[in-house]
This record gives structure tokens, C-alpha cells and sequence, in this order.
């Protein structure tokens, strides 16, 4: 994954993430398994979106504003306990090899 526009800091930070990258969580790649499905208006939402409690379609102004707030996870809510004390760099790698 490419990220073009970052600050120095950011970059930095980045260059970290990668040198310390691991395979993804376990309990990540079960997040993804789960798979993905789209509802009647087409809105493509993460199978396990639901598991924090149901959302509405009808509460959101567009199908964008919903899919982006129901499939967004926090690494830490889904991944092992291991990630409960895992450094910054280690989460941002976990989320560059989710994101890839």
C-alpha cells in the first residue's frame, strides 16, 4: 500500500509500522471472513457489522454517510487480547495489512 501525502512525523511513523508488521490478527481475519453483504439499496456493509448493535439505514442522509459508519472497526474491539498492549507502531501496521 502506497500512501502518498504525509508529514514527516507521519511518515516516520509509518516506516516503523512496516518494519514491525506481523501477519494479521487471527481474530482480524475472522472480521474479514465473515464477509460482506449488500442490503436492498445496495449499501455493501461487513457481515459482522452488526455484532455492536443494529444501525439505520434510515438514520443516515446517504448510502455513503451509513457504509462508512457501520463497517469501520477499531483494531483494538476486534482483534486478540495481544493487541490490547500492542505499541502504535504495531496497530498501524495491523491496520496497513488490514487495509491491503
Amino acid at each position: 500500500m502506497h500512501i502518498e501525502k504525509v508529514n514527516s512525523a507521519m511518515r516516520s511513523l509509518l516506516d516503523s509500522a512496516k518494519e514491525t508488521s506481523s501477519p494479521l490478527d487471527a481474530d482480524l481475519v475472522s472480521y474479514l471472513t465473515a464477509g460482506f453483504l449488500i442490503e436492498d439499496d445496495g449499501s455493501v456493509v461487513s457481515a459482522a457489522s452488526g455484532c455492536f448493535g443494529p444501525s439505520e439505514r434510515a438514520s443516515f442522509d446517504d448510502r455513503v454517510n451509513y457504509e462508512a459508519f457501520v463497517n469501520k472497526i477499531h483494531i483494538e474491539d476486534w482483534g486478540s487480547e495481544a493487541l490490547w498492549t500492542a505499541t502504535t507502531e504495531e496497530m498501524i501496521g495491523q491496520a496497513l495489512v488490514l487495509a491491503d
